[in-house]
């Protein structure tokens, strides 16, 4: 005698729908288990679609007896037994299982699961606000008075040692700092305008003067020489080419002529009469236009050199000034700013040293 299954449906428009199962297949070999527990899920599923509403029925299949019971509201539950077991008792069964208040079991449950999620969450909350207020409280309380009781104690501690250790090196340290970039600032500045103003105005009248003695003297030698050079090519060439051109034609035409009247005496007369008045005349034009031009262009070479001068003594007294003076200043000041560092650290520490000594002492 045996009960192998017990099965709760509802009972679909189309098919059944298992909602609940219990199983016990122990009687069975464990490679058969999953197959008999298909055949009485699909048996039973089968069992409660072709059942009517409100009815009770048994129904044998293979080696099995299915006991069945559908109640109005579609609700049905299926139990699986042997042939010896008591039909009775499995329509009694099935009875209890059917008229279970599902619905209050389901409400229960879910409310129990709810209500405990709910509570766990809200008390874990709750919980931990409270003890994170309190928690809070207890520590800004605790540790406002342990901070400033121990803060007062470091401090006053801390700022006698401090003060009486820091103020020495601090005061020494800042006095020797503050004097010597203040002294090296002072006197970059100072020694930097004094030399720039001094060399500026010495180098600016010095290459003026220099500048204008050596090119006028350049231009007056270098004029001189090239007047005189072109003066003696032009005369010679243009005296040479003027008298030749000029005799061979005049002595042409007179000799054709007059060669067997006047030949002694015109010739003669003649040309010493026109070779001294051409020659003075000639050389009077030229001597006066041509000194006349170069006497020009002297003159503007003058004052060319002149502004020459001026203009390269100014810029080269400004620009060698200016990177002398630059120069100057910033050496001066690094070594400056270094010596009085060096001096003034060694002399304010031993001062101070001295200092602090005889009022510990005192």
């Amino acid at each position: 005698m045996k009960l192998y299954s017990l099965s709760v449906l509802y009972k679909g428009s189309a098919k059944a729908n298992l909602l609940k199962a219990a199983y016990d297949l122990s009687s069975f070999s464990f490679f058969q288990r999953s197959s008999v527990q298909e055949f009485m899920t699909f048996t039973s599923a089968l069992i409660v679609e072709r059942s009517a509403l409100g009815s009770r029925a048994s129904v044998k299949e293979q080696e099995y007896l299915c006991h069945v019971y559908v109640r109005n509201d579609n609700l049905g539950a299926v139990v699986i037994a042997d042939n010896e077991y008591p039909s009775r008792v499995c329509f009694t069964l099935l009875d209890k299982v059917c008229h279970v208040d599902y619905l209050s079991i389901y409400l229960s449950i879910y409310l129990s699961i709810y209500l405990s999620i709910y509570l766990s969450i809200y008390l874990s909350i709750y919980l931990s606000v409270c003890l994170s207020v309190c928690l809070s409280i207890y520590l800004s309380i605790y540790l406002s008075i342990y901070l400033s009781i121990c803060l007062s104690v470091c401090l006053s501690v801390c700022l006698s040692i401090y003060l009486s250790v820091c103020l020495s090196v601090c005061l020494s340290i800042y006095l020797s700092v503050c004097l010597s970039i203040c002294l090296s600032i002072y006197l970059s500045v100072c020694l930097s305008i004094c030399l720039s103003i001094c060399l500026s105005v010495y180098l600016s009248i010095c290459l003026s003067i220099c500048l204008s003695i050596y090119l006028s003297v350049c231009l007056s030698i270098c004029l001189s020489i090239y007047l005189c050079i072109c003066l003696s090519i032009y005369l010679s060439v243009y005296l040479s080419v003027y008298l030749s051109i000029y005799l061979s034609v005049c002595l042409s035409v007179y000799l054709s002529i007059y060669l067997s009247i006047y030949l002694s005496i015109y010739l003669s007369v003649y040309l010493s009469v026109c070779l001294s008045i051409y020659r003075s005349v000639y050389l009077s034009v030229c001597l006066s236009v041509c000194l006349s031009i170069y006497l020009s262009i002297f003159c503007l070479s003058i004052c060319l050199s002149v502004c020459l001068s001026i203009y390269l003594s100014i810029y080269l007294s400004i620009y060698l000034s200016v990177c002398l003076s630059v120069c100057l200043s910033v050496y001066l000041s690094v070594c400056l700013s270094v010596c009085l560092s060096i001096y003034l650290s060694i002399y304010l520490s031993i001062y101070l040293s001295v200092c602090l000594s005889v009022c510990l002492s005192i």
